[in-house]
């Protein structure tokens, strides 16, 4: 019999669905951290993003016998993200992103909230296509694909040291571009 981290995920999740624990762990060990990197991406509070984490893995276990899965990993994902969304909608996810923002969709009333909201968005659209080629394409399969660092820098064929850097460097450079406009439309 080969080790648990040799088997594919299908051959995991067939054998947790037949109530393997030791199956169980090894797909708890080969994908908490992609997991839990994508929780806190959104969250940015690493114990909600290990209780969502939690979460997806407990439900796994408790409703393994009626699980139908035929791709783990994006299955996994997913009840991440509709975990995480579902905190942040309940108002349970960090302020610190929302709250600047908050405040100026609502500091010249609801009526131009939308209107607004709209322009932020196509102004953000508008400055992710001013970056150079490879450091767009980093960003949109990191916020658009969700990819994970190691995923792009494997698709990419480059260091993932290197999507890092370009990551962080087009993240610095929004908030730079945005908090400039916010401050300007305040000031209006």
């Amino acid at each position: 019999m080969k080790a648990y981290s040799l088997y594919t995920d299908d051959e995991l999740i067939q054998l947790v669905q037949t109530g393997d624990e030791r199956a169980f762990i090894a797909v708890y060990r080969r994908h908490w951290a992609v997991l839990f990197d994508s929780a806190w991406r959104r969250l940015k509070d690493r114990g909600k993003a290990e209780d969502v984490v939690q979460e997806v893995f407990v439900d796994l276990w408790a409703r393994r016998a009626s699980l139908s899965i035929s791709h783990l990993r994006p299955y996994l994902q997913a009840a991440v993200r509709y975990k995480t969304l579902n905190l942040l909608a309940r108002g349970e996810g960090s302020r610190e992103l929302l709250e600047p923002m908050e405040q100026l969709l609502t500091a010249r009333g609801s009526t131009d909230a939308r209107l607004i909201e709209q322009e932020l968005v196509e102004l953000v659209r508008l400055f992710v296509q001013t970056l150079p080629d490879r450091r767009r394409r980093i960003f949109e399969l990191y916020y658009d694909e969700e990819l994970s660092t190691r995923e792009i820098s494997a698709r990419l064929d480059i260091s993932r040291k290197t999507v890092q850097n370009q990551l962080r460097t087009a993240v610095v450079a929004l908030k730079a571009h945005l908090t400039s406009l916010v401050l300007l439309f305040l000031f209006l």
